[in-house]
């Protein structure tokens, strides 16, 4: 009778760092993609205000010196 014989412990356990890496990127993905605090999603107020900052930026260029 012979026994089994066993893998090393980094093969059976290969696939968790998959999964872990998912559930990660959906938590950080849900983060920025969903309303917060009544306003717009956190990706849609970070691009409002750089489409602010850059209307500035171009409004401080066109004036005079």
């Amino acid at each position: 009778m012979t026994r089994p014989r066993l893998r090393p412990l980094h093969c059976r356990l290969r696939g968790q760092s998959m999964v872990e890496l998912l559930v990660v990127l959906v938590v950080v993905i849900g983060i920025f993609a969903l309303p917060h605090e009544g306003h717009g999603s956190l990706l849609s107020v970070f691009t409002d205000a750089m489409g602010i900052g850059f209307d500035r930026f171009l409004a401080a260029l066109s004036l005079p010196q």
